[in-house]
């Protein structure tokens, strides 16, 4: 095995291929998809450099079956992935409750950390099912007692104009994955919405103290002698209201990126 894993970087790095994986997972009938993508993909062996990341999800069901409510998600970054807002301003709820877009902006822009889109459908009592796509902004939160806070913001104008903050959990924690990102799905929507895909990057540089800073930060960790790597960058964990739960881990490789 250790002969194929060497031949798969000496192919991805001939490639040029930067780091962008996908994968889908199903059981009865309820199907989702998790896909990232980490840019630049060269990246120095031995120290972090700035980066983004996107993230996105679908999720899918049979003909057979309806969509199932989620109840909570979870997103794993390998611990070469490293998130510090220190010097960052923070937001917070109350600054992006009952606000559109550009009033959260104005509120809270100089923390922002990254943008995104939802698409979801609702089904209310007694009214029909209603698609909803609206775009996400997400802020820097304070960390308190080692864990941090991102606020998602979301603003949409159907059926009607409406606002939902979503507070995500971030942990750093030892093993493969070292930073967790995990969400509680609103009550209302644990029971009328259906969340179909997600899609959003995260990462932004920011000035403090007069020095040029990175929120997220990774390194390539190709062993000496190779300048490509392999690894598990990131998982998903999808928990639903039916109780069911789907995981999907993403193994892709990375650049050196020779510095001079």
């Amino acid at each position: 095995m250790k002969w194929l894993a060497l031949l798969c970087i000496t192919l991805m790095v001939a490639a040029g291929a930067s780091l962008a994986l996908g994968a889908q997972v199903g059981s009865d009938g309820q199907v989702a998809s998790f896909e990232a993508k980490l840019s630049p993909g060269a990246l120095p062996r031995d120290h972090l450099a700035p980066v983004k990341i996107r993230v996105e999800g679908e999720f899918l069901a049979t003909p057979e079956n309806n969509l199932a409510q989620l109840r909570s998600l979870e997103i794993a970054v390998n611990r070469h992935g490293k998130l510090n807002t220190n010097g960052l301003p923070s937001c917070r709820m109350i600054q992006l409750v009952a606000t559109s877009s550009k009033t959260a902006l104005a509120n809270c822009g100089d923390a922002l950390l990254g943008k995104g889109l939802i698409r979801s459908t609702t089904e209310f009592p007694e009214q029909g099912r209603t698609h909803v796509k609206a775009p996400i902004l997400a802020f820097n939160g304070k960390w308190h007692d080692g864990i941090g806070r991102v606020f998602l913001h979301i603003h949409g104008n159907i059926p009607n104009p409406f606002t939902v903050v979503i507070p995500i959990e971030v942990r750093r924690t030892e093993g493969t994955f070292g930073t967790t990102f995990f969400a509680e799905m609103p009550g209302f929507a644990r029971r009328w919405a259906y969340l179909t895909k997600f899609r959003f990057v995260l990462g932004r540089t920011f000035w403090d103290d007069g020095r040029r800073k990175s929120a997220l930060a990774a390194s390539c960790p190709a062993p000496k002698g190779l300048n490509g790597a392999l690894f598990p960058f990131a998982r998903a964990t999808y928990r639903f209201m039916t109780t069911k739960t789907l995981r999907a881990t993403l193994v892709g490789g990375c650049k050196v990126r020779e510095e001079k």
